[in-house]
């Protein structure tokens, strides 16, 4: 069963729009078969012609393409603003999604979208690419096993060096106005999934710290959160977009009772496990393919976010296939709306401590 799947968004001059396509070439059950790569019709079909489809193919409004293409799944790979009408469109046609974070606007917002995806029974995947790392699901194994014992602490940092470097015209390029949670969206609910998919837990409070490095801009490009794990245990989450000389950093330590999980994204197919009174264990990941290492990626991003995003795609479109052919089916293993939630209740709980200097809830 080849599932048909639909662009909205992921043109030409998109990075993680052709990471979306590759995944879909590389992996089982599904065909990129048309889409909405652009609203300007010329562009449209000139992506097309990019991803090797017919310029017919190519749409401008998500109600033509919706009447004119018989398609199983809608890829969201738009501007952040636009997550949520066009998920809320491509629910109520009755489609799987797959959506890029953040998947709404509001708290509020994602809810009803989750009403949405429960009345209709469709899979709702989030593409938190880094949940598909071989050596993150490792982590989070040798977590699950007791391997290092109860959660002690947590500490994640994500550090990225572009809004120095990159002008506020180019900066609103990558983050509409429209948006509300600047680097904390974009990079801090990596972050912050990580933490509680690694982990197995969740965080229940937070007080955060955010500020940007010039007044004029919009949005916050700099944040420190310290929250609290529902175990009572402490997380520090470190993100920043104007850490200079800074790529694609992210340091992830878990540490428990008998031992710690480390690992950092820029060597991202290895693992470090540390046990107390015993020597370090390290692991590696061995899929990784040479063709992957002239990928066409920012900085920073190593073959291993491609492997991640195709383990993802991987694991969403058979899971679909499992489901439409009514198949009993496990849990999801990728990240799906109730994740996408949680990320919002991230955002709006890091954006009401800061405004507030106080603790937050996370219901």
């Amino acid at each position: 069963m080849s599932l048909q799947i639909a662009f909205i968004g992921g043109g030409e001059q998109s990075f993680i729009g052709r990471v979306h396509r590759k995944a879909i070439k590389e992996v089982r059950n599904g065909t990129l078969s048309c889409g909405i790569f652009s609203r300007d019709a010329e562009k449209s079909k000139s992506a097309a012609l990019f991803y090797g489809l017919s310029p017919e193919k190519a749409y401008t409004t998500f109600e033509d393409l919706l009447a004119n293409e018989p398609i199983d799944v809608v890829v969201i790979a738009t501007p952040n603003a636009t997550h949520f009408q066009l998920a809320k469109q491509a629910l109520l046609a009755r489609k799987h999604v797959i959506c890029d974070k953040p998947i709404t606007q509001t708290v509020n917002e994602a809810l009803e979208l989750q009403q949405l995806q429960q009345q209709n029974k469709k899979v709702f995947a989030v593409t938190h690419t880094y949940s598909g790392y071989a050596m993150i699901r490792k982590a989070k194994q040798l977590v699950a096993n007791y391997t290092i014992g109860s959660i002690e602490k947590v500490a994640i940092q994500y550090f990225q060096g572009w809004k120095f470097t990159f002008s506020d015209q180019e900066i609103l390029q990558n983050n509409s106005p429209a948006d509300i949670g600047g680097t904390i969206a974009d990079i801090g609910t990596h972050a912050f999934h990580m933490v509680e998919d690694v982990t197995g837990l969740k965080i229940n409070s937070l007080y955060a710290k955010l500020s940007k490095a010039f007044s004029q801009r919009p949005l916050n490009d700099n944040a420190v959160m310290l929250a609290e794990l529902e175990n009572g245990k402490l997380v520090t989450i470190d993100v920043a977009q104007v850490a200079t000389g800074e790529e694609n950093r992210i340091n992830l330590r878990v540490y428990g009772s008998d031992g710690a999980v480390i690992w950092n994204q820029e060597t991202g197919n290895e693992l470090s496990l540390l046990q107390a009174n015993k020597a370090p264990k390290y692991f590696q990941n061995s899929n990784t393919k040479p063709n992957y290492t002239k990928l066409d990626l920012p900085p920073g991003h190593n073959e291993n976010f491609q492997l991640g995003m195709n383990q993802i795609y991987e694991d969403v479109l058979n899971h679909i296939v499992q489901l439409e052919l009514g198949n009993t089916i496990k849990p999801p293993v990728f990240p799906t709306l109730q994740d996408g939630l949680r990320g919002m209740k991230f955002i709006e709980a890091c954006l009401k401590s800061n405004k507030t200097n106080a603790w937050v809830n996370i219901s």
